[in-house]
């Protein structure tokens, strides 16, 4: 299939199923391992582009992918940047875990050692099997222990990213606090100018009054502070009124 089209289905895979379920890291082993090398390195010519999100990987039995001979590019990586190997990936974004088999015949133990060079500050297991993935206990806790250290900073970061869109939410809110005060001192509407000012203007023209029983202020139309039998009273006088007057 080729180098390019794997990557580009690895990436269609990721953000297929991003909102609804959220990959968080990548468990590569062999020459899957090799591939997964390459994306940090993708990452690095498209940041935030390329598998937006990932904050960990391991790899087992990793090791280095060479471009083929008379090609200037791996994986739409340079080659000068694909082959360089002195901690060109910064591992404060992107955690990583190298597990390798002292004992691998497949893929030698230098070989993987290629690979964990990559990484700024990698953390690395070494155990004395071979071309298998461990499954021995002292194995499995070594994985787990990195896994949980990751949720728990993954956590500290959502956090911490709560906390900012707070914080950004406060000061919008502040700014169109602002921007709303500004807009109604410039231009205040007529419909909020006949309830909030002593003088008739936006389409009351009727008496104002005020009580002390509001608690000062502005007066207010005499109809907004009868009660609602009053109201209606009131409006049937008037209705009786119309309908007496001659045409």
């Amino acid at each position: 299939v080729g180098l390019d089209a794997s990557l580009f289905h690895l990436k269609q895979l990721w953000n297929r199923d991003r909102i609804s379920r959220p990959f968080r890291g990548i468990l590569a082993f062999g020459q899957g391992a090799a591939l997964a090398g390459i994306i940090p390195l993708v990452m690095l010519q498209q940041p935030h582009l390329f598998m937006p999100g990932l904050d960990f990987m391991i790899f087992v039995s990793g090791f280095v992918l060479k471009p083929p001979p008379h090609e200037s590019k791996c994986g739409n990586v340079p080659s000068e940047l694909h082959l360089q190997q002195d901690g060109i990936i910064d591992s404060s974004s992107i955690a990583t875990l190298h597990i390798i088999g002292n004992n691998n015949t497949v893929v030698k133990p230098e070989d993987s050692l290629c690979l964990v060079k990559r990484f700024a500050y990698p953390k690395v297991y070494q155990h004395s099997g071979d071309h298998r993935f461990p499954l021995r206990p002292m194995d499995l806790n070594v994985i787990g222990r990195f896994v949980v250290q990751q949720k728990q900073e993954i956590r500290c970061k959502l956090k911490s990213h709560q906390d900012m869109l707070q914080l950004q939410l406060q000061a919008m809110e502040e700014k169109a606090e602002q921007w709303i005060t500004t807009a109604l001192a410039t231009a205040p509407p007529k419909a909020l100018m006949a309830i909030i000012s002593p003088r008739a203007v936006g389409g009351w023209l009727g008496k104002k009054e005020s009580t002390k029983e509001d608690g000062g202020g502005a007066p207010c139309p005499r109809q907004f502070i009868m009660k609602r039998t009053e109201r209606e009273q009131n409006q049937l006088e008037d209705d009786e009124v119309d309908r007496s007057k001659p045409l």
